[in-house]
């Protein structure tokens, strides 16, 4: 309850209200006032009978006078709550920067930031804000929404620090948000300048190398000094570029420039004519030269085809008259020039690539197709099948022999070199397969 003279005096005050009121009712009406007069003794007998009462209630208990205090403060809004009740907290984000981010914690009640500060809307305005610790400060921007909340550098590391904001509304309720701040060390500038961390390590490297210091100052003297030298180089490039350029007219319009030129032109012709004239001479005077040394290689070439086609295999010494009749009895293979045409081209009977390709590049010889693994179901296994040569190693061999003399006697291993390469490549094979076996 109220103290009793507190109570006394809200009754006086009434009393002369009462009393007001009833003067302009007397001058308006005098038959009412009796009645009046009557209803203003029976308030104040009214009032001196509370007044009274609460005198002798005045030093009854003092807690229940501060009860009493406490449930008419609280009944002032008429049971509705406060705006710190209602108020929604909300971080703002200013983009993707990963040294400046706030996250929500507990929401409207906690949250986590990172960076030198951050900002909050509310949404309803305040009257004021404070945080109580050190290392920050809160501060109410315009429109009394949105708050500011500023770390000192050292306020927190790579650690979480705890810090109190308290925020005041105007109906004099309050609500608190807990900030637990990390990395305020962290400077916008320091995040811009990092993209450029590259370029002034060469810059120091480089200022290094010229004998500048590779502090600040000293990276300012490097970068100036190599301003005025590009400066200057280029200054002096396009003066020379103008003076050549005056000096070609003029020497353009000279006509005793022109006699030089001419003149010049005239002894360098006569000295490499008298240096390399003998090969002019040469091609004119004898211009069929090549064509008669062509001629001759191919006759020599076809002699020696013809002379290979001849050639008895018997004749070799790495074939017997017995293996010759094999050759003979499988293939019709009577000479040197025919063996080694079969191990280029195969039998007859079989589509062998011609000898050119597309690419003007050499053909793919039948040996080549051969595998050691099906070599006995192949088209060369017709010379060493019953009564003829003992087997594929055999029938090898002898086609090495005849491609070996055709590239040392006859100079064909344009031709027949690589069959050569591919018959050593499938004995090799052979080897292997027969040992693994």
């Amino acid at each position: 309850m109220k103290p009793a003279w507190t109570r006394a005096l809200t009754l006086a005050l009434v009393a002369l209200f009462l009393c007001s009121m009833a003067v302009p009712l007397a001058a308006a009406d005098t038959s009412a006032g009796p009645s009046i007069d009557h209803a203003h003794s029976s308030v104040f007998a009214q009032e001196n009978n509370e007044t009274a009462t609460n005198e002798s209630d005045a030093g009854n208990d003092t807690e229940t006078d501060t009860d009493s205090d406490e449930f008419e403060d609280s009944n002032v809004s008429d049971g509705e709550p406060g705006l710190a009740d209602r108020v929604r907290v909300s971080p703002v984000s200013l983009g993707d920067e990963d040294w400046l981010e706030t996250t929500t914690e507990d929401s409207d009640e906690a949250f986590n930031t990172t960076g030198p500060f951050a900002l909050f809307t509310l949404s309803e305005p305040a009257e004021n804000v404070r945080i109580a610790q050190s290392d920050a400060e809160a501060t109410l921007l315009e429109g009394d929404t949105t708050i500011l909340v500023e770390y000192e550098p050292g306020a927190a590391g790579s650690s979480s620090t705890f810090f109190e904001l308290e925020v005041f509304f105007p109906d004099s309720s309050t609500s608190s948000i807990d900030l637990y701040a990390t990395s305020t060390e962290v400077s916008a500038a320091a995040a811009e300048l990092e993209a450029y961390g590259g370029l002034i390590d060469d810059m120091q490297d480089s200022a290094e190398e010229e004998g500048y210091d590779t502090d600040p100052s000293g990276l300012e003297d490097y970068y100036d000094w190599r301003v005025e030298r590009a400066t200057l180089v280029d200054s002096f490039l396009v003066e020379r570029a103008a003076q050549l350029l005056i000096l070609a007219i003029m020497a353009a319009e000279n006509p005793l420039v022109w006699i030089l030129i001419l003149l010049s032109i005239a002894v360098a012709a006569y000295r490499r004519e008298q240096a390399h004239g003998w090969i002019l001479d040469r091609i004119e005077n004898d211009s069929g030269e090549t064509a008669r040394q062509q001629e001759q290689l191919e006759a020599e070439y076809r002699r020696d085809k013809q002379t290979a086609n001849e050639e008895f295999i018997g004749e070799l010494p790495q074939i017997n008259d017995q293996q010759a009749v094999y050759w003979n009895d499988s293939f019709d293979i009577h000479s040197t020039l025919q063996l080694a045409e079969l191990a280029l081209r195969g039998p007859r009977d079989l589509e062998i690539s011609s000898d050119a390709q597309p690419d003007g590049g050499q053909p793919e010889s039948a040996i080549a197709e051969l595998e050691a693994e099906t070599i006995h179901n192949s088209w060369l296994a017709e010379v060493y099948t019953t009564n003829r040569l003992s087997g594929p190693r055999e029938a090898l061999s002898c086609l090495k022999a005849a491609l070996i003399r055709m590239e040392a006697t006859y100079s064909m291993g344009h031709r027949y070199s690589g069959v050569r390469n591919d018959v050593e490549q499938l004995l090799d094979e052979i080897d292997e397969l027969e040992r693994g076996f």
